[in-house]
């Protein structure tokens, strides 16, 4: 509404001038007058001309006193181009700036998201670690009561170790003690050695029951009159030199009196036995049965002939030896001296030539010269030499 009525305030302002200059005009030319000495004719111009610099004059003057826009414009319109230049170069590097900062916004928001997925995959590991981390910790607790009901059992096994150390010397020094004994005996100090036999004997199980119980007596007292014979005795008594680990009487009468047919029974040294100390036994008994069929193979052993007779002669009683163990392993009833086997001289002196002749290593084989059970002795030996297969070769 201001510059509406600021408009027309100047038309009707340079109409009334303009109609002034007009009367003016027609007026100078009427009376035909001059100014500046020129002719009325170019008077009338001048003064048309000069009508209308009043009238521009007067517009432009109201409208700078009325408004500062004009007078602005005006007069310091070259300073408001200068400005306003300048104020584009600002606005266009603001906009550069201003489109840089949003590349720098579109590229941080890409990186915060890179970030946020980081920082989401790392919560996930956070949380995965704080289980394992809770699992840990539990792990550690578990593991100190472990540890200290170790440290509680190593402090017990210490003070085990001690006292089992105590133990250990004590019996270091019994062993010592023993040792000096048994080496102050000589071998001739042993009346049996572990697991010889003392005695052995068969006895018929269809006998009576009285019969059997008389003769089992008879053996226990012809085994302890071998022991006393041997110099072993017990302590305090001058008729018995053996302590049985056997049950009664009674209870063996009727192991043999079930077996309803004959039986090898024979006493067993337990352990070595000294020279007046008791000797301490068992019981064995077998049943009849056939040990050897004739042929039988009973040991075997491999005999150089290049050695000479003397070597050769003892491989084969070695050999025999070896038969006598096994039978009696098997449950042979033995003589009074232990032996159970029996070969001829001339099966023995047979053997030894023809192993001589071999002039080398022959498998030497003891067997079975007749059917033999362990009730019936003796087993009866016959030799079989066998060439080796790469001493042959």
């Amino acid at each position: 509404m201001y510059g509406l009525g600021l408009v027309l305030m100047l038309v009707v302002l340079g109409g009334l001038i303009a109609f002034i200059g007009d009367r003016i005009g027609m007026k100078i030319g009427k009376k035909r007058l001059s100014i500046f000495g020129l002719r009325p004719k170019y008077t009338s111009i001048l003064i048309t001309i000069i009508t209308g610099i009043v009238v521009a004059g007067t517009s432009v003057l109201v409208m700078s006193i009325v408004s500062q826009d004009v007078r602005t414009a005006l007069f310091r319109m070259h300073e408001i181009q200068a400005t306003l230049a300048s104020t584009q170069e600002q606005l266009t590097t603001a906009f550069a700036e201003l489109t840089a900062k949003e590349e720098e916004l579109a590229k941080g928001e890409v990186r915060v998201k890179e970030l946020q997925q980081e920082i989401d995959s790392l919560t996930e590991r956070i949380d995965g670690l704080t289980g394992e981390l809770e699992k840990v910790e539990e792990e550690r607790a578990k593991a100190q009561k472990e540890k200290e009901a170790l440290e509680e059992e190593s402090k017990a096994l210490e003070t085990l170790i001690v006292s089992l150390t105590e133990e250990a010397n004590e019996l270091y020094e019994f062993i010592g003690l023993m040792r000096q004994f048994l080496e102050g005996l000589q071998l001739s100090d042993i009346t049996y050695r572990s697991e010889e036999i003392i005695l052995a004997t068969v006895m018929d199980g269809k006998g009576e029951p009285d019969v059997i119980r008389e003769e089992i007596s008879e053996f226990f007292r012809q085994a302890n009159r071998l022991a006393l014979a041997r110099k072993a005795s017990i302590e305090g008594s001058e008729d018995e030199a053996i302590i049985f680990f056997v049950d009664n009487l009674e209870t063996i009468a009727q192991r043999i009196a079930e077996a309803e047919d004959s039986v090898v029974i024979r006493l067993v040294s337990a352990t070595n036995a000294f020279v007046g100390q008791p000797v301490y036994a068992y019981l064995q008994i077998f049943e009849n049965k056939l040990l050897f069929e004739e042929g039988q193979v009973v040991a075997e052993r491999i005999i150089d002939g290049s050695l000479g007779q003397s070597v050769v002669q003892d491989e084969l009683m070695n050999l025999l030896m070896a038969a006598n163990d096994e039978a009696t392993r098997l449950g042979m009833v033995t003589d009074i001296e232990g032996r159970v086997g029996q070969v001829s001289a001339s099966e023995f002196n047979s053997a030894k030539s023809a192993i001589i002749e071999s002039g080398g290593r022959v498998r030497v084989l003891a067997v079975a010269a007749q059917d033999t059970w362990n009730t019936r002795p003796p087993l009866r030996i016959s030799f079989k030499i066998e060439q080796l297969e790469d001493e042959s070769e």
